[in-house]
């Protein structure tokens, strides 16, 4: 078999193969459109917390999760949960939101 006929044989399979791959995989789903406004989780009345350490006492009446920037999360979203993260030295908290 002459090269050139190898070469259109190796490209054909390869390209056939990675379109075969592509059919298989599934389109990741963006966060599905909330039922409830932004603000179900009540973070906008909370953003004082922002830039101060996490109070000891601090308790929330919805979902809540307190998370440390660059943990493993779940990417389920609940927009009566409140997520606090807190910076991983300092503990402060870096950010406020629902979801």
């Amino acid at each position: 078999m002459p090269v050139t006929t190898r070469k259109f044989r190796r490209t054909g399979t390869l390209a056939a193969t990675a379109l075969s791959l592509a059919a298989c995989m599934q389109e990741t789903p963006g966060a599905p459109a909330p039922d409830m406004p932004p603000i179900a989780c009540g973070a906008p009345d909370l953003q004082h917390l922002v830039g101060a350490p996490l109070p000891a006492d601090f308790s929330h009446d919805r979902p809540l999760r307190v998370f440390r920037t660059g943990d493993a999360l779940t990417m389920d979203f609940n927009p009566e949960r409140l997520n606090i993260e807190r910076h991983p030295q300092s503990g402060a908290v870096v950010r406020v939101f629902c979801g």
